[in-house]
């Protein structure tokens, strides 16, 4: 009988976990974004741009006043309990006039919460966190990972390693996702080989409450 109350116990904790609200958006690289499904957004002299190696390539070094970005509007963006919001992008930042902005992305949550990054050729900074940054080796594609489970804090990884421990901001606006160089005064050079965001089940989650199931039937049984 315990056997079979823990097996329904854990089948019922998987299906849970299974028919969360779970979404995937990737971009990778193989057409321009508008061609699938990104709103493309400019100002300025027009960026030139082309696909490369399975990249996306953005010049805007004509003019600092050159954008080019692109937008991305989920009916829902942030993770339920047991899942884990991802944002994933491998890009190489060249040229960068300036030694603030190369390119920037953002992102905004379902109750107006969100988080910003500038980068440059070796550096990426909080674009709502003042002094926070980290740096990275110049003139190379880098994978860029941002994990949250609340929508309030966040870890960034680079190349699989933590870089930044940081927080969200309250915002004014929610349910976007943007990429690319949307900020006037720098020109700069990048290729973007992929550039992903979704909810996925946090792979802890299910996991923990199964060993606290399991550790309840022992104990019930050890003191029956």
């Amino acid at each position: 009988m315990t056997r079979i109350l823990l097996h329904l116990m854990v089948s019922a904790v998987l299906a849970t976990v299974a028919s969360a609200d779970q979404y995937w958006i990737a971009y990778e690289g193989n057409d321009f974004p508008e061609n699938e499904g990104w709103t493309r957004l400019w100002n300025g002299p027009i960026a030139e741009r082309w696909i490369e190696d399975g990249a996306l390539v953005i010049d805007a070094r004509e003019s600092g006043t050159t954008c080019e970005w692109y937008n991305w509007y989920p009916d829902t963006v942030g993770p339920d309990l047991g899942e884990l919001f991802l944002l994933q992008w491998r890009v190489k930042v060249e040229d960068v006039s300036g030694d603030w902005i190369g390119v920037n992305l953002a992102l905004f949550s379902d109750d107006c919460w969100g988080v910003g990054f500038y980068l440059t050729e070796d550096t990426i900074r909080s674009a709502y966190e003042p002094g926070v940054s980290a740096q990275f080796e110049p003139d190379e594609f880098h994978h860029f990972e941002l994990r949250s489970s609340d929508m309030r804090s966040y870890h960034l990884y680079i190349d699989g390693a933590i870089a930044i421990e940081g927080s969200f901001w309250e915002a004014l606006w929610s349910n976007k996702v943007l990429w690319g160089k949307s900020s006037t005064g720098t020109t700069c050079l990048s290729s973007w080989d992929y550039f992903r965001f979704g909810v996925v089940p946090e792979p802890s989650a299910g996991l923990t409450v199964i060993a606290l199931l399991v550790a309840f039937v022992v104990t019930r049984n050890s003191r029956g």
